[in-house]
């Protein structure tokens, strides 16, 4: 799972070369377990809407972007790993909201998918794992 990590952190200083750079950089990936084999890249950002600007979290971003699975065949299992990092590339707590969680146990089923794993960094640069209870 390190290179996953070292390629999410990767991405963000390709990002903030680009753009001038931000304080903190979130993203996320999907994976299949054992594998490790990369499925979608997720970033958060800002979506307008109605006048208003919504944030999408880069959890959301990369499950939304799984290609749907045809229904008729069994949910395929993935993992998640979500990091945020600091512009100097220090890992920060990213363990997923309230709200993500509901949407997550919304969107991944629907996509024909089952989420075995949430991985996430942590304040002390460690990487934690949780499964998602709703």
């Amino acid at each position: 799972m390190d290179f996953l990590i070292q390629d999410l952190i990767q991405r963000r200083t390709q990002k903030s070369d680009k753009n001038g750079g931000s304080h903190f950089y979130h993203a996320a990936c999907t994976f299949i377990p054992k594998k490790c084999k990369k499925l979608t890249y997720g970033m958060n950002h800002f979506t307008c809407q109605s006048r208003l600007d919504m944030s999408v979290h880069a959890e959301i971003d990369a499950l939304t972007k799984l290609k749907p699975r045809n229904e008729t065949k069994q949910f395929k299992k993935i993992n998640l790993l979500i990091i945020r990092t600091t512009k100097n590339g220090k890992l920060c707590m990213s363990k997923p909201c309230s709200q993500c969680c509901q949407d997550m146990a919304r969107i991944v089923p629907r996509l024909g998918y089952k989420l075995e794993w949430i991985y996430y960094s942590t304040a002390s640069e460690e990487i934690h794992r949780m499964k998602l209870d709703l």
